[in-house]
C-alpha cells in the first residue's frame, strides 16, 4: 500500500502537471467562420418560416398574398376637337357686310359695355393736433 505522503505527493504534482497545460484558444478566423455559418442558417430558417407563412409574431394567422387575377389596363384615348372656319369674303356689291364662315361655331357680334359712371372719391382725412 502506498503511503499517505506518497498520496499527497502525486496530488501536487498532478494539479502542477494540470497548470502547466495551458489551453489553446481557438484561432480567430475559425471563431468568425464558424458564427457566420450559424447566423446564416438560423437566417435562412427564419426566411422560410415567413415564406411558409409561419410568422412567429403574428400568431397562427394566415400570411395573404395578393396576386390580381388580371392585369387592370386602362387606355387612355385623348379626343382633341378642332373647328376650322373659313372667312369669305363679301361680294362688293352687297349693302351690309357681314362676314361668313363655315363651321360649326356660333357667329355672334359683340359690343363694348356701356360706359359707367364713376363717383370721385372722397376727401382724405388729415388728422390735427
Amino acid at each position: 500500500m502506498p503511503n499517505t505522503n506518497q498520496r499527497a505527493a502525486r496530488k501536487t504534482t498532478m494539479t502542477d502537471q494540470a497548470r502547466a497545460i495551458k489551453r489553446r484558444k481557438p484561432p480567430a478566423m475559425r471563431v468568425f467562420v464558424a458564427s457566420a455559418a450559424l447566423f446564416l442558417a438560423a437566417l435562412v430558417f427564419l426566411s422560410y418560416q415567413l415564406a411558409q407563412g409561419k410568422d412567429p409574431a403574428l400568431g397562427a394567422s394566415v400570411a395573404k398574398v395578393y396576386k390580381p387575377e388580371r392585369p387592370v389596363v386602362t387606355v387612355r384615348k385623348i379626343v382633341k376637337r378642332r373647328v376650322i372656319t373659313t372667312v369669305v369674303p363679301a361680294a362688293p356689291s352687297a349693302a351690309t357686310s357681314t362676314p361668313v364662315s363655315s363651321g360649326s361655331a356660333p357667329t355672334s357680334t359683340y359690343s363694348a359695355p356701356a360706359p359707367v359712371a364713376v363717383a370721385p372719391a372722397p376727401a382724405p382725412v388729415t388728422a390735427s393736433s
